[in-house]
């Protein structure tokens, strides 16, 4: 958790998106983390073309579909293209040359740059659609609506995901 979130605040982009938010989200992050792991795997095995762990566009737009959280119809807000934007912008790496950096796939995202993901879609569902009934008025509060979102919406496996149970069968 702590290394996950150390090397999002790394990423200069993503800390000019927290900002002053970035205690609270930090603790949003930190309460929530077995949620972020466990839906990050659950989504990431779809596909065996590239490295284990990792999460592709498509994983990602399964993800977005089993969330509802899109708005049909709508040409502006949460929509298809906005969270592809979300998908690209987060896999930007703005350097190239470190370990890190070559270790980290180029279209697809590690664990670190899905909860990059989440806040920005976080941002994008429920700070910048004002109709919406569950506005946030800062990204902590709009990151809370969407764990609340994927613990009501996803599959139970896909949030309590038990590694270990076949341990114990």
């Amino acid at each position: 958790c702590k290394r996950d979130w150390k090397r999002c605040l790394a990423k200069a982009r993503f800390k000019r998106l927290v900002g002053k938010d970035e205690a609270a989200l930090e603790q949003v992050v930190k309460e929530n983390h077995h949620i972020i792991r466990n839906v990050f795997v659950y989504y990431s095995l779809g596909s065996s073309a590239r490295a284990q762990g990792t999460m592709d566009n498509t994983e990602w737009r399964v993800l977005l579909n089993d969330l509802s959280i899109m708005d049909p119809g709508r040409t502006s807000g949460c929509t298809l293209t906005a969270c592809d934007q979300i998908f690209i912008l987060t896999n930007f790496e703005e350097e190239k040359v470190s370990a890190d950096s070559k270790a980290n796939e180029d279209r697809a995202f590690v664990r670190f740059e899905f909860i990059e993901a989440l806040i920005r879609l976080a941002e994008l569902r429920y700070m910048k659609n004002p109709n919406d009934e569950y506005t946030a008025y800062n990204l902590a509060d709009g990151l809370r609506n969407l764990f609340r979102r994927v613990e009501t919406t996803l599959p139970k496996e896909a949030t309590t995901l038990e590694r270990d149970t076949w341990r114990s069968e």
